[in-house]
């Protein structure tokens, strides 16, 4: 969490990244044809 006590709040820091486990993934996946949309910040 944050340090507000926000629940599912994860503070990020310079140079985050993060994983995306695919079970089964298509074809387009695979191929590197189809990429996951980018994280996008929430408004407070």
């Amino acid at each position: 969490g944050c340090d507000d006590k926000r629940v599912n709040c994860l503070p990020l820091t310079e140079g985050w990244n993060y994983v995306v486990r695919l079970y089964q993934p298509r074809e387009e996946i695979l191929a590197g044809e189809w990429t996951f949309p980018g994280p996008q910040p929430v408004k407070q």
